[in-house]
């Protein structure tokens, strides 16, 4: 009876941004025609000049670097087009997102949205989004998921994490 109820309600819930509520496959396929590249050569760019030196993909270096390496390919209009693009950033969130933030919101869960990635390009996407005001706390990480969630083990309620990334989940 009552107990069930307690359960069910004020639960800790994280939720991982790209890939779990975030399109970022479909997100990287259209922004990278935005960029003036195709999706092979934005993930070689990609790879080159983040991947492979151990950096998170960063919005504004990589527009510094399509400039000094395109020249007068790039064209002018192209961070225009990236401002436009990200203007509409919202359509990327999975089908049914809002929704359901919305109904876990109103049955007091706390909401805790956990994201990685450079944390200035992290910030800019969710400023845009439709969805940061359903949680109680967004917590950016630029290198590991691992202890961004050690504030939680004196906590005395179910905490539930959702990500698409089993070994983070693991780590976690």
């Amino acid at each position: 009876g009552g107990d069930k109820k307690n359960y069910l309600e004020n639960m800790i819930i994280i939720f991982d941004f790209d890939y779990t509520l975030f399109d970022t496959a479909n997100f990287r396929k259209k922004f990278a025609r935005v960029l003036g590249l195709s999706v092979k050569e934005f993930n070689k760019n990609y790879h080159k000049h983040f991947k492979s030196k151990g950096l998170n993909y960063n919005l504004k270096n990589h527009l510094a670097i399509l400039k000094r390496e395109l020249r007068d390919e790039f064209k002018s209009n192209t961070e225009k087009g990236v401002n436009n693009f990200l203007g509409a950033i919202n359509k990327f969130l999975f089908p049914g997102v809002k929704k359901e933030l919305a109904r876990l919101k109103k049955n007091k869960h706390k909401l805790i949205l956990l994201t990685y990635g450079d944390i200035e390009w992290q910030k800019e996407k969710i400023k845009r989004i439709k969805i940061k005001n359903y949680f109680d706390k967004i917590i950016f990480v630029d290198k590991d998921k691992r202890h961004a969630l050690d504030f939680l083990k004196k906590k005395e309620k179910d905490v539930f994490i959702v990500n698409d990334n089993a070994e983070e989940l693991v780590a976690m």
